[in-house]
């Protein structure tokens, strides 16, 4: 059974998404994504100016499990969380069995 995450990330008026002010960072960590295994897709949205929604769906938990632990020493992703925090931008996440 796939295993589907949604991040969704909201923004102050007037501040940069990351993947705005940091195009080449943001380019290298969806290549990144792209290689990793049990990632079947990745899609995003944006409702409004201020909100970017993304879901990604694993092969299995296990999957999602291995992406999680390998996200987190990602220099790329890193670089986007310590902009977010410096700059009010916030994510909640979903978890949800597809």
């Amino acid at each position: 059974m796939s295993y589907r995450v949604t991040a969704t990330s909201v923004k102050p008026a007037g501040v940069q998404w990351f993947s705005d002010a940091n195009p080449a960072s943001i380019e290298a960590y969806s290549a990144w994504v792209a290689t990793l295994p049990g990632v079947i897709s990745v899609t995003k949205t944006t409702p409004n100016a201020n909100t970017i929604v993304r879901t990604y769906v694993f092969e299995n938990q296990a999957a999602y499990t291995a992406y999680a632990s390998a996200h987190a020493s990602n220099t790329n992703d890193q670089q986007r969380q310590a902009y977010n925090n410096s700059n009010g931008i916030t994510t909640t996440f979903q978890f949800l069995d597809a």
